[in-house]
C-alpha cells in the first residue's frame, strides 16, 4: 500500500517554495526602484550640466552683445528697459510711444530745466514703438528704477488710451506676475485674448531659460559665424548693408545714456510735400482712422488711473502731456487727435488732480511741414515741440519742489 505522506507535497516545502516566489518578487521590485533611482540621478546630473550651460551662454552672451542680431522692438522693450531700470533715476522722466520716442529730446529739455534750477537736470526718453496705456502701466509698476523719478511726463494720444486691451507688448517683454494678475482681473472677458496668457509663460520661460529667451539671436549670432567661416551661404551685398544700418541705430538707440537718438540724416521729404506731391504714398493705420465720439465719450481709463495711483504713492509727480499728430491726421479725426480727445483729457486729469498740457495745431504752430510722416516730428519740429513741453509744464508749476 503505498504511501499516502510521500504523494502529497510537504507543507513545509511548499512554504519554503512560496517564500523563495516572494523573494523573487521582491528583489524584482527592489531593481526597479534602484533602476528609477539610476535614473534620477542621471536626470538631475544633465539637468544641471544644461543649467550650468545656461549660465555659461549668460555669462558669455549677454544682451547687449546680441543686440546686432535682436530685432528692435525686442531690444527697446527688454535691453533698454533693463538698464533703465538699474540705472539712478533722472529728474524728469518721458513716457510714451514712438511719438514720443522721436519727438521729445533730453538735451532740449535738461538745458531749460537745468537753466532754471540753476544746477545740472537729468532727463531720460523711454518712448517705445507701438506702447499703449498697458504699457505705461507695466512700465510704472515693474520697471521704474528704485526710487523711481519724482517727475514722470506721459505723452498720450488718443489711440493709445481707447480700446487699451488691444495692446502688443506688455505681455511678451513687460508683465511680472501682478501685472498679469491685474490685467486678468482688470480687463472685460469679452475683450481678453487669452494669447496674452501664453506670451507672458513664454517671457517667463525665457528670463530662467537665457538660451531659449535668446533663441533667436543667439541662432542668428551662430549663422554670421557660420558665413564668416564659409560654412553658411552668404548674404546679398545689400542684404549686408541694411542688417548693418538697421543694427547700429537699435544699438545706439537701446544704449542711448539719456534714452533718445538723434537721426543721422533730415528727412528727405516731409509730410507737406508728400500730400502735395504724393497724397497716395500716405499711409494712415486704420486704427487712428477710428472716430466715433462713443470711443471717448465711453471710455473709463483705468490704465491711466491706475498708474497715477501708483506714482503717487511711490512719490511721483505726473504729468499729461499731448502729443500731437501731424495737423493731416488732426483734421481726418478730431475725436482721437483733436478738440474731443483733449476735452476728455482734460476732465481726467482734473478728475485726478494732475496737470494735463494740450497741443492744439493753432497754438503750436507746427505745421505737416514739421513732420516726417502722419504721425512723428521731424528733429526740428521735435526741437520745437521739446520747448512748448517745457514752457507749458514750467507755467503749470510743475518743476516746483511740493510733494506729488
Amino acid at each position: 500500500m503505498p504511501d499516502e505522506s510521500a504523494a502529497q507535497p510537504d507543507a513545509e516545502l511548499l512554504g519554503q517554495a512560496f517564500f523563495r516566489e516572494g523573494g523573487a518578487a521582491d528583489t524584482g521590485t527592489g531593481r526597479g526602484t534602484l533602476a528609477l533611482r539610476r535614473f534620477g540621478v542621471r536626470f538631475a546630473i544633465v539637468l544641471a550640466l544644461l543649467a550650468l550651460l545656461d549660465l555659461w551662454v549668460r555669462a558669455a552672451c549677454p544682451p547687449e552683445l546680441l543686440l546686432d542680431w535682436t530685432l528692435a522692438e525686442e531690444a527697446a522693450y527688454t535691453v533698454k528697459v533693463q538698464r533703465f531700470r538699474e540705472a539712478s533715476a533722472p529728474d524728469v522722466l518721458f513716457l510714451g510711444s514712438s511719438r514720443v520716442r522721436d519727438g521729445l529730446v533730453p538735451e532740449v529739455f535738461a538745458a531749460d530745466l537745468s537753466s532754471a534750477w540753476g544746477r545740472p537736470a537729468s532727463v531720460y526718453n523711454l518712448g517705445l514703438m507701438a506702447a499703449k496705456a498697458e504699457e505705461y502701466l507695466a512700465l510704472a509698476r515693474s520697471h521704474l528704477p528704485d526710487p523711481p523719478p519724482r517727475r514722470v511726463v506721459l505723452g498720450l494720444t488718443g489711440s493709445e488710451v481707447v480700446r487699451a486691451y488691444n495692446f502688443q507688448y506688455a505681455s511678451r517683454f513687460l508683465w511680472r506676475l501682478p501685472d498679469a494678475l491685474d490685467w486678468l482681473g482688470r480687463t472685460p472677458a469679452d475683450v481678453r485674448d487669452p494669447e496674452h496668457v501664453g506670451w507672458y509663460l513664454e517671457s517667463l520661460l525665457g528670463r530662467l531659460w537665457y538660451a531659449f529667451g535668446q533663441r533667436d539671436a543667439l541662432r542668428g549670432a551662430l549663422l554670421d559665424r557660420l558665413r564668416a567661416a564659409g560654412l553658411a551661404p552668404a548674404l546679398e551685398p545689400a542684404q549686408v548693408v541694411i542688417r548693418a544700418q538697421t543694427a547700429r541705430l537699435s544699438r545706439e538707440f537701446v544704449l542711448s545714456q539719456d534714452g533718445y537718438r538723434p537721426r543721422a540724416e533730415p528727412a528727405t521729404e516731409t509730410l507737406d510735400v508728400r500730400i502735395r506731391n504724393a497724397p497716395e504714398s500716405i499711409h494712415v493705420p486704420p486704427r487712428e482712422l477710428e472716430r466715433s465720439p462713443q470711443l471717448m465719450a465711453q471710455a473709463d481709463f483705468p490704465e491711466l488711473r491706475a498708474l497715477a495711483a501708483l506714482l503717487h504713492e511711490r512719490g511721483s509727480r505726473l504729468a499729461l502731456v499731448e502729443t500731437p499728430v501731424s495737423p493731416y491726421l488732426q483734421r481726418r479725426n478730431p475725436v482721437l487727435h483733436g478738440p474731443v480727445f483733449r476735452e476728455r483729457m482734460s476732465e481726467l486729469a482734473a478728475e485726478l488732480d494732475i496737470l494735463w498740457v494740450p497741443m492744439p495745431p493753432e497754438e503750436t504752430f507746427l505745421s505737416d511741414a514739421s513732420y516726417e510722416d502722419v504721425n512723428h516730428l521731424t528733429e526740428p519740429g521735435a526741437r520745437r515741440y521739446t520747448r512748448l513741453v517745457y514752457r507749458g509744464l514750467a507755467q503749470r508749476g510743475f518743476f516746483e519742489d511740493r510733494a506729488p
